[in-house]
């Protein structure tokens, strides 16, 4: 449903209050105001003061009246049809450009609203409505005197609540409006001006809705300040949720250090007191403000403890998965076996304490009813250790590669991990001449809900990058105050990147998504492209009619994928070297894929342009995705974990060529999984049970299977449904659907036609790297690569 359709509904029920609220703004009305004041200025301040009183009747949050439910829902309608009206554009030809200036006065008005919100997006409506009818020069011109001349005199009465908002529209802020400047009003507005005589928490209360408003202009609290705030919010008496929402719009115009000291101190108090509340505080104020847990934290731990003993989260789990998120933790470990013990899964328990570190200085615990190696068991403690496996994370002779010897090898430059600034300006300097990148973040999937980004992996067609984010977050400040800010900068500028496209499964949200994570953990002063426009991006999940989830779509497209590693604990450290190959194979595969799908004709451009996002510009960033389906600080389902199971897709065959007497190796068709012996068909014979035959897996050898048009021809096609231009104008300028209620997402979005004008001018590059796609040669020499690297036999055997 459009705005327009959403806003008709209620307009029918409504529209006495409307047209009585906006009659100071008919023409005839406002024409007779000019007449009598002989000042066209003068008749606007009278119009805006006229409609605020008016408004105070009409909406909540001016004073602490209670509203009945038919109330609060006539006043919900009149909110979201004041929001998208701007009545002064009719007005324009009885006023002089010099006279809009009396909008300022309407800011002014609204000053002693205790809740501002409604007021103050109507006056930036009305603002963004004229200044949108101006010419170029006469908006510059405007601007600039408002900046210099008219806000300089009234800006000790305007709201800070408005600084954000007006600062969208003009581009910028005053000079006399400094970060110290709105600091005081900020303290000044919120505990000392009272107009309700309301209780002291909601004092606090406003001053966090207003300080989660001025991360937007870059403004930062003080670190005495913050201490003193977090001090008395904890203080106060009130539920844990009220506090929680306080601290987190607090904690939203801290600096990083304020808001990582803040949440070390509630976890190190949870460890003296194991106070319920303050783990659901911290909890909600991670997810809230994107801000990390400390990793060896008792809040961590504790929830890693309830997780992993949880028979519905992760003691549902396979003990293969189980025993990768516990990490060598002792204590959480033999709780956690112990549990599995009483539930009947003896050898899993003992498969679990067989990766448990087993100290001389501690005693073992005997109520398991499993003989531990300390207890002089010869037959059991071998045993043990042929149930240990091998952890080749910190082994220095470990192999890059997949778990399983018929697993993809990657045919690219493996750059290593990048923990370094030093070493994401090297790899930004690889990837940053390819054309196409593909690109994945790889999320801590448990304890909590909550899924912060791991691991980033950037991809061209020679290179796979993979970025370890916590470690950069945290990188050594000998190395520089700005070494990973800047960085960062270098990251977030291929995503902004109109040349270069972007290919990853989800779109723009996962786009969106490694945006903000590059930019936690930096000061926002620091961050000076984050409003740039993202793009282009295109959805990967075009090809979803090839498979379920994407080891699916690689298994019938290039024949092998390893999913050992699928649903890994990408938070622990470090990281597998079998971790980091899956990663880099999973995102290099869909640059193959894609292409080769593109090149073949399985999908038309159409479709594929349908699925392309040319740009967008993300507004809030925030980490609400799964916003409204689950609990703050929740702990995460075991079903994300699983391997995807897809039953309905047909049965994927790959081309193979086998051995025979003769000179010339036939090619035949392999029917599901090679084992002890191989079913194989005729290449474009029928898959019925009369025609296959097994011979022996050995003689098998592998080929490129898209060199065959026949095997080509049993690929799906994509169903084409709806219409693509459609699609596509949907997507050119998309903003995420983030929910929050202490930033100020839910503002109306704003027209700016230089922002049009550069989507216009970025379509004709986009649709040059959209034909890149469909590229013959290019698609034939990336999938002639990734055929190359992998074995000679069908097996996979290693030699």
């Amino acid at each position: 449903m459009s705005l327009k359709e959403e806003v008709a509904v209620p307009c029918k029920e409504y529209r006495i209050y409307i047209d009585t609220l906006l009659r100071p703004f008919t023409f005839e009305t406002f024409k007779a105001a000019v007449d009598v004041l002989e000042s066209g200025r003068l008749a606007l301040e009278q119009a805006l003061v006229l409609f605020l009183d008016q408004l105070r009747h009409y909406v909540p949050g001016c004073d602490d009246r209670k509203l009945s439910r038919a109330c609060l829902r006539r006043a919900r309608g009149i909110e979201a049809q004041l929001a998208v009206r701007s009545p002064l554009v009719p007005l324009l030809k009885l006023l002089h450009p010099d006279d809009m200036h009396g909008i300022w006065h309407g800011f002014v008005a609204m000053r002693h609203w205790r809740d501002s919100r409604v007021p103050q997006e109507c006056m930036l409506s009305f603002l963004g409505g004229f200044l949108g009818e101006f010419c170029e020069d006469v908006l510059e011109e405007w601007k600039q005197q408002a900046l210099t001349e008219e806000l300089p005199k009234v800006q000790q009465s305007i709201s800070v609540a408005a600084w954000p908002g007006i600062c969208r529209h003009l581009g910028r802020l005053p000079h006399c409006v400094t970060p110290c400047e709105i600091r005081e009003t900020l303290w000044q507005q919120a505990f000392v001006e009272n107009p309700t005589r309301a209780p002291g928490h909601r004092n606090f209360r406003r001053f966090a809705l207003l300080a989660a408003q001025m991360v937007a202009i870059g403004v930062e609290l003080e670190s005495e300040k913050v201490e003193f705030l977090f001090q008395q919010v904890l203080n106060l008496d009130r539920p844990w949720r009220e506090r929680r929402d306080m601290l987190s719009g607090i904690l939203s115009a801290a600096s990083v250090s304020d808001r990582q000291r803040v949440v070390q101190n509630l976890d190190q108090r949870f460890d003296a007191h194991a106070d319920i509340e303050d783990f659901e505080i911290v909890c909600g104020i991670a997810e809230h403000i994107g801000l990390e847990i400390p990793p060896e934290g008792a809040i961590r731990r504790c929830a890693l403890r309830r997780w992993a003993l949880d028979t519905k989260r992760g003691g549902a789990l396979p003990v293969t998965r189980l025993m990768d998120f516990v990490d060598m933790d002792l204590e959480i470990g033999e709780d956690v076996a112990y549990s599995l013990k009483q539930r009947g899964r003896v050898v899993d328990a003992a498969l679990l304490l067989a990766r448990l570190p087993r100290p001389n200085a501690k005693p073992a615990r005997r109520d398991l009813g499993i003989v531990d190696v300390l207890s002089g068991d010869v037959e059991m403690d071998r045993l043990q250790q042929v149930l240990a496996l091998a952890d080749d994370g910190g082994n220095a002779f470990s192999v890059f590669g997949p778990v399983t010897s018929a697993g993809f090898l990657l045919p690219c430059h493996f750059g290593g991990l990048c923990t370094s600034p030093e070493a994401v300006l090297a790899a930004c300097d690889r990837l940053e001449t390819a054309d196409i990148l593909a690109l994945q973040l790889f999320r801590e999937e448990a304890p909590f809900w909550h899924r912060p980004g791991s691991l980033l992996v950037l991809c061209s067609a020679q290179h796979a990058e993979l970025f370890d984010l916590p470690k950069l977050r945290a990188c050594d400040p000998s190395a520089g105050p700005n070494a990973w800010p800047q960085a960062a900068q270098r990251l977030r500028a291929l995503l902004s990147a109109p040349k270069v496209l972007k290919v990853v499964w989800g779109g723009m949200e996962e786009v969106i998504d490694v945006a903000v994570e590059l930019s936690l953990g930096i000061a926002l002063p620091l961050r000076s492209n984050d409003r740039e426009a993202l793009g282009p991006v295109v959805d990967t999940k075009v090809l979803s009619f090839l498979g379920k989830d994407w080891p699916r779509i690689c298994q019938r497209c290039l024949g092998r994928l390893c999913t050992e590693e699928e649903g890994s604990n990408w938070a622990r450290r470090p990281l597998r070297l079998s971790q980091l190959h899956h990663g880099a194979c999973m995102t290099w595969t869909q640059l193959a894929v894609l292409q080769a799908a593109c090149a073949h004709h399985l999908v038309s451009a159409d479709l594929v342009w349908s699925n392309f996002c040319i740009q967008f510009r993300p507004r809030v960033f925030l980490r609400s995705r799964d916003f409204g389906k689950h609990t703050l600080g929740q702990l995460a389902p075991p079903g994300r974990l699983r391997d995807a199971k897809d039953p309905g897709s047909s049965m994927p065959t790959r081309v193979a060529l086998l051995k025979t007497n003769d000179s010339e190796p036939e090619a035949v068709e392999v029917v599901g999984d090679v084992g002890a012996l191989a079913a194989v068909v005729p290449l474009g014979a029928p898959l019925a049970e009369a025609v296959r035959k097994k011979v022996d897996p050995r003689l098998l050898s592998s080929v490129n299977c898209w060199e065959y048009s026949a095997w080509v021809a049993r690929l799906p096609r994509a169903d084409e449904t709806g219409s693509a231009e459609e699609k596509s104008q949907q997507q050119d300028e998309a903003l995420p659907a983030f929910a929050t209620r202490l930033g100020t997402a839910g503002a109306p979005k704003v027209t700016e036609q230089p922002a049009a004008k550069a989507a216009a001018e970025r379509k004709v590059p986009a649709r040059r790297l959209l034909w890149r796609l469909f590229e013959q040669g290019a698609a034939a020499d990336l999938l002639q690569s990734a055929y190359a690297a992998q074995p000679a036999s069908l097996m996979g055997c290693y030699e």
